[in-house]
């Protein structure tokens, strides 16, 4: 995992200037119609979780039938979060925004790519990068693309995506990351795999990395 050194205020006009003119679009009807108080969010079982105070995602949509692998969301945050405002913050907590992103891949790989509610994933690596910092006063967008997809007998297996944070119609930070994706049953199976240096007499459970 790589995380940048924080806010460095610099400006980064190429990035927002290849954002397509729709998207920009979507985001500024959404900004106009935002209502905190409204609590719109998406299903808990898209993000795979129990508590709807962690989910971060409010709104989910492709740019358009001609561009299926572009993604515009708006993300949703609660200053009164147990474990994120634990203390004061008069700004999104950039760990937030990381856990944000994460659930967006969890939600698009379900919504649009057709992968099964219990299917497990593996962060395989993440990168991050913030420029300025996220007011609470304000919502934030995300403009997303999928790429690197790789199937196997028609499943998706994994897949990047990479994605830009948006408050204002300003560039807040930059996130991309890649996962694999695997049936739970194999997923057993491996992890109970004996390791070589372990001997054939072990049945020590696989070393593995974190599932989503």
């Amino acid at each position: 995992m790589s995380i940048g050194d924080g806010v460095d205020g610099r400006d980064a006009p190429e990035v927002l200037d290849a954002v397509p003119t729709g998207v920009l679009e979507k985001l500024k009807e959404w900004m106009e119609t935002f209502d905190p108080s409204a609590r719109l969010q998406l299903p808990q079982h898209l993000v795979h979780k129990r508590d709807p105070r962690n989910v971060f995602i409010a709104r989910l949509e492709r740019v358009s039938e001609a561009r299926p692998d572009e993604l515009a969301a708006q993300l949703l945050f609660d200053p009164t979060h147990p474990y994120h405002f634990e203390h004061p913050q008069d700004h999104v907590p950039g760990m937030m925004l990381m856990e944000a992103g994460r659930q967006l891949g969890l939600a698009v790989t379900h919504l649009f790519y057709g992968v099964p509610l219990d299917a497990l994933f593996v962060l395989n690596d993440v990168n991050a990068r913030f420029r300025r910092f996220a007011e609470l006063s304000e919502p934030v967008f995300v403009y997303s693309a999928v790429r690197e997809k790789v199937y196997r007998r028609g499943r998706l297996m994994s897949m990047r995506q990479a994605g830009i944070f948006i408050q204002r119609g300003e560039l807040l930070g930059s996130m991309d990351g890649s996962w694999s994706v695997y049936d739970r049953r194999l997923m057993e199976r491996l992890r109970r795999r004996p390791r070589p240096e372990d001997g054939p007499a072990a049945s020590h459970p696989m070393a593995a990395p974190a599932a989503e």
